[in-house]
C-alpha cells in the first residue's frame, strides 16, 4: 500500500489517496482518507464541497426503489447517472463506485462488473455490468446505460473487437457452462 502522512493543524493523518481517487472525483465521502472523510464543514471551507456529499444525493435518488424487484438494475444504473458524473471518471473508477453502491443498497443482487476494452487503435476501456443474464454498458453518446445483447458480446469477443484483460472472467453468457477468461 502507498500510504501518505499529512500534518494538518498539528494532527497526523495517514491516508491512502490511491484507493480514494474514485470517491474524491465523485465528491463522495472518502473511505481511505483518515478521520476527515465525513467532516462536511472542513470540506466546505476548503471548497471541496458546495452543498452536500454526492452520497446524500445518491441516497435520495435510490430511497424509493423496491430492491426486492430484481428488474430494477437498469433503473438503478440510469438513475445514478443523474448524480454521478460518469464522464469525469475512468471506467475502472465507475466500476468501483457502482459496486460499492450495489453492495450498500442492493446486497441481494449478485452484480458482476467486468472491465473490458474495444480492441481498436485507442484500446478504449468500458464496463460490462451483468445481472441475471442481462448485460449493461454505459453509452457515452447517449449518456446512459444501455442493455447489451449477449450474442453481440460473444460475437465481438470471438472476432477480437472486444478484448478481455487477464484478470477478468465473464460468467454465464448464454448459459455457458464454462466462463470466458481474458488473455490480454
Amino acid at each position: 500500500r502507498n500510504l501518505n502522512k499529512l500534518f494538518i493543524n498539528n494532527k497526523i493523518l495517514i491516508t491512502d489517496i490511491y484507493n480514494d481517487i474514485p470517491y474524491i472525483k465523485c465528491r463522495m465521502r472518502t473511505r481511505y482518507f483518515g478521520n476527515y472523510n465525513e467532516d462536511e464543514l472542513l470540506d466546505k471551507k476548503i471548497n471541496y464541497l458546495n452543498t452536500k456529499y454526492t452520497d446524500y444525493y445518491i441516497n435520495n435518488t435510490l430511497r424509493d426503489i423496491d430492491y426486492t424487484n430484481e428488474e430494477n438494475v437498469y433503473l438503478i444504473l440510469n438513475k445514478l447517472t443523474k448524480v454521478i458524473d460518469i464522464e469525469a471518471l475512468r471506467p475502472i473508477e465507475v466500476g468501483i463506485i457502482y459496486k460499492d453502491i450495489f453492495n450498500h443498497y442492493a446486497r441481494n443482487y449478485n452484480i458482476k462488473i467486468n472491465n473490458l476494452f474495444l480492441n481498436n487503435h485507442k484500446k478504449q476501456h468500458f464496463l460490462l455490468i451483468s445481472y441475471n443474464d442481462e448485460y449493461y454498458s454505459y453509452n457515452y453518446k447517449y449518456k446512459k446505460f444501455i442493455k447489451v445483447n449477449s450474442e453481440d458480446i460473444l460475437d465481438n469477443i470471438s472476432i477480437g473487437k472486444i478484448g478481455i484483460y487477464n484478470n477478468e472472467n465473464i460468467f454465464n453468457i448464454n448459459n455457458y457452462s464454462e466462463f470466458i477468461r481474458g488473455n490480454c
